[in-house]
This record gives C-alpha cells, structure tokens and sequence, in this order.
C-alpha cells in the first residue's frame, strides 16, 4: 500500500469522522475558522486584538480518531498532499501546513507535537528527489516515526511491523541501510536504545510484551507501549562504543524486508555485569543501584520479578548535566548460558554513580570487568 499513497496526488481523510459512514462535512459555524478579534477603548488609546486556538492543529489533525490510527500515519507520510476535513478544512504537503484559518500556513504560534513529523524532516523533503546529506537528521526523522506511530492504535498488534512498511521501504531507500525488524543496521547501537516512556501506552494502561512472536525482545515492536529514543537531543555527544555487534540475522516471514519477522537475533561481544533486585521509583520507574541516580525502564512489569538480570553497557552520552551511561537490561533465556533477551534500558549519571562509589569503570573497562562476554539477544 506505500506505493499507493507515494504516487497519488491527493489523499482526502475524513478527520471529523468517528467512523465510515459519517463523511466528510459536518454542521458548523464558518465564523469560528477565523482568529477572534477584540477592539479595547481605554483613556483614548483603542487597541485590536486577536484571539486564536493555539491548539488547532492538534484538535483537527493529530488528535482527531482518524489520526490515532497505526494504519493510518503511513498515509499522511507518503503521500504527497492531504486535505483533512473537520469543523473546518486542513491541507499539508511537503511545503506547509495550513487551514482556512491560517491559509498562508501555521505561525510560530500553533501548537505542533513534539514527536510529529513534519514537511521539514528527511523523511518527507519538498521533493523525494532532495539530497540528504546528514545521516544523522535521517535516523532521526526514523524515531519520531517511531515514536508516533506507537502512539497510535492498531486493531491486530500482529500489524506492527506492517503498518509501518510503506514508510520503512521508503526511508529504506533514503538511507540505504538494511532494515531489521524496526531498527536500522548502521544505527544499531543508538537504535537500540528505546525505551517505554513511564512504562505506559498511550492510553495509560501498562506496557507489556506480547506472547506471540512478532519482533525480538530488542526491537520496539515486540512491546505494546509509547516508545522513546534518547538519541534525538542536539546538546549532547556520545563516547566511543561499549558494545561490539558481530553479527545480525532477521528473517522476515515473507519477500518483503520491512514486513513481518518469523525471527531474528544479534551476535554481540560486551561486558555483562550482574545486577541486584528491582525496587520502585516515581512515574512507574525503578530502579537496581541503591544510592546512584540511575533509572531502569523496564519494558514489561511482569519482569520485576526476575532476579537474574545483567546490564550490557552499550554507549554514554555526554551533556551539560554529566555523562550518562546507557545500558540493555538482559535476562538468560531457559536452559541457556549465552543467549537473552532483552528486559528493558538503564541509564545510570556516572557523576552521581561515583558519589556513591560504585565501579562504573569496571562496567566500561575490559581490564576492570573481566571476560568480553559473547552472547545472542534475542
């Protein structure tokens, strides 16, 4: 279906609708699609004033039911233009977003979600043909899709990974990377970093993992929950790599790469360090490390019972507030010494981690911490 959209020329979305028989045009008050103007007199000074709704977009667009459908994000994406018809009408192409209220295009004003993806972003420039030149703007636009799509709801939780295959094909040709199971080849070890924001989906209810196999325990797509990335922040710089990926194998269920996966699995070499108990932090975090600032997002809250769990260091990202370590949380499979799976991320400030005296060095340092373990995730 990616193609259908990509090479139309207009998509039409019945955004006031609550369902299919509804149309596309509602009753409504035209004098309401125009800011509110106010003349104020006071000791001879007269003064014009205009009231709008900062939230209009939001309200008509991102918000409405249509749009809160996983189906439907790949629409918007690719295709080419959308007009959206609520209480007023809304169009966006890879130029603007406007409405009858603001025809000229939004202003600075407008409220726009900080996870949407917009006409700007590298995954949909003004002309399919623009040259990207900045790989790192392109993993970007990758996980505020991600991140948007997970917002969003899906009828079967099998779709997952095909709901978003239309847009994983084209930003497949942008990058040129191989696509595996949600996460990009080349951006492995940032891509592997998600998390479930305050271990919640977006209607508030717990994130968990599904029993049926869609995706491996590393990728986004194995978990109902609203998925986040730490990688997109422009105020930081990350250190060299902790953990060296040897080797990824995906096998997708059927020819198409960005589809379904029957399985899959990464061959890594890092240091494994054993961690204690999980015990419970504000917003539906907890935690392992007694005295260090430190986080555990834990991707389903069925796993706080286990007791064997390993953090795998993986990168440590450096900002005006320190440096943070980001580590997978992983626990052995049954009967296994070598193979896991992924439980969730934490992130550990070393400044506060040396407040406590504990050895983050020997997490990061082969000569500290041992054996450079070799193990599959799966």
């Amino acid at each position: 279906m990616g193609k259908v959209y990509e090479y139309s020329y207009c998509n039409v979305a019945a955004t006031g609708a609550a369902e299919g028989s509804e149309g596309l045009f509602v009753d409504r008050d035209p004098s309401l699609t125009s800011p509110f103007k106010v003349d104020i007199k006071w000791k001879g000074h007269r003064q014009s004033y205009y009231f709008l709704d900062t939230g209009i977009w939001h309200s008509g667009v991102t918000k409405t039911l249509l749009n809160r459908r996983g189906w439907v994000l790949q629409e918007r994406l690719l295709s080419p233009r959308t007009l959206s018809f609520k209480q007023q009408l809304f169009w966006e192409c890879r130029e603007l977003k406007a409405c009858e209220a603001f025809p000229h295009g939004l202003g600075q004003d407008i409220d726009l979600e900080p996870d949407d993806v917009d006409e700007d972003s590298e995954l949909c420039p003004k002309s399919w043909k623009t040259e990207v030149t900045v790989p790192e703007n392109r993993y970007a636009s990758w996980a505020k899709v991600v991140q948007q799509f997970t917002v969003s709801g899906l009828t079967k939780g099998s779709d997952k990974l095909i709901a978003l295959s239309g847009v994983a094909a084209r930003m497949q040709a942008i990058l040129g990377d191989n696509y595996i199971a949600g996460l990009w080849k080349h951006n492995l070890l940032f891509d592997l970093l998600w998390y479930i924001k305050y271990g919640r989906q977006a209607d508030g209810k717990p994130s968990f993992r599904v029993d049926a196999y869609r995706a491996p325990s590393w990728s986004w797509a194995s978990v109902e929950g609203r998925v986040h990335f730490p990688c997109g922040r422009l105020d930081v710089s990350w250190g060299p790599p902790l953990l060296e990926i040897i080797g990824v194998e995906v096998n997708p269920t059927t020819n198409n790469s960005t589809g379904q996966v029957s399985n899959a699995f990464i061959l890594a070499s890092g240091n494994l360090k054993q961690m204690p108990e999980f015990y419970e932090l504000p917003e539906h975090m907890f935690d392992m490390i007694p005295g260090a600032l430190s986080a555990c997002c834990v991707d389903d809250e069925n796993d706080l019972s286990l007791v064997d769990v390993f953090a795998l260091p993986v990168r440590i990202m450096r900002g005006i507030n320190g440096e943070v370590l980001f580590c997978l949380m992983l626990t052995p499979m049954p009967s296994t010494t070598s193979n896991f799976r992924r439980v969730g991320l934490l992130t550990l400030n070393q400044n506060e981690a040396e407040v406590s005296q504990l050895d983050v060095e020997g997490w990061v340092d082969n000569s500290n911490c041992g054996v450079q373990e070799l193990i599959n995730i799966f």
